[in-house]
């Protein structure tokens, strides 16, 4: 790939308790960065940062420099609500549904939600633009795209991760020229059979020791009363 290119990854992980974590990161290479000039001052976090997001500072990895955003979350339903901030009113996002249900036995995980690409680049423009001349992006991507020869739907990459308990991790690669959109659907069962046979021995073992004390208790106390009545038998 070759100038003015941009990779976009989304991480959603969920943890066996269902906390987890949205991780938004975005890659430019030099060209897409000496068009942005300097990325600290470009970067309008505090919206974020207020709804509880943390920004990284810009890090180069490789060929590409990455901003990274990232918000812990209690459960599945702030990590509903946190893709559905990343996403906005009209991004690629759609559908999300996700949780946890737990029986005796074993505990399932799922992410489920759609990821559509087919509006365009349009689906990330600033709305007060598409009210002007009706380009929601102000003629800059036609700009963009007479300069570097090509149309900016090959300069973005897409990726969306989904992480699992228990070592779940698939990744699904939208793009803009997608006919349809993007069934992203994750799903672990986690069997608590191990955990459950661990809570049955922790009783056991407190049983066990209970009984163990309780005889201890009864046997000194016989002894104690057989040395009482041994001296009483002997005056």
């Amino acid at each position: 790939l070759t100038g003015c290119q941009l990779q976009v990854d989304t991480t959603i992980t969920i943890d066996a308790d269902g906390s987890g974590r949205v991780t938004q990161a975005v890659g430019l290479d030099d060209a897409a960065l000496a068009r942005i000039g300097d990325l600290e001052q470009q970067l309008a976090v505090d919206d974020l940062e207020a709804a509880g997001w943390t920004v990284d500072e810009p890090v180069r990895e490789g060929d590409l420099t990455w901003v990274r955003a990232h918000r812990e979350v209690d459960d599945t339903t702030e990590l509903a609500v946190a893709v559905s901030q990343l996403n906005g009113p009209d991004g690629p996002f759609r559908d999300i549904a996700t949780g946890q249900s737990d029986t005796f036995l074993d505990r399932t995980t799922e992410f489920i939600a759609t990821y559509d690409l087919t509006g365009g680049p349009g689906l990330f423009a600033d709305a007060d633009l598409a009210a002007v001349g009706g380009d929601p992006w102000g003629n800059l991507l036609a700009r963009i795209e007479a300069e570097e020869g090509r149309p900016v739907t090959e300069m973005v990459d897409f990726s969306v991760t989904v992480e699992l308990p228990g070592g779940y991790a698939e990744t699904w690669t939208p793009a803009f020229g997608d006919p349809a959109p993007t069934e992203i659907s994750a799903r672990q069962t986690e069997s608590k059979v191990v955990e459950r046979l661990v809570q049955a021995l922790i009783v056991l073992l407190v049983l066990v020791t209970a009984v163990a004390l309780r005889v201890a208790w009864v046997a000194r106390r016989r002894r104690t009363r057989r040395m009482m009545a041994g001296r009483y038998s002997r005056r």
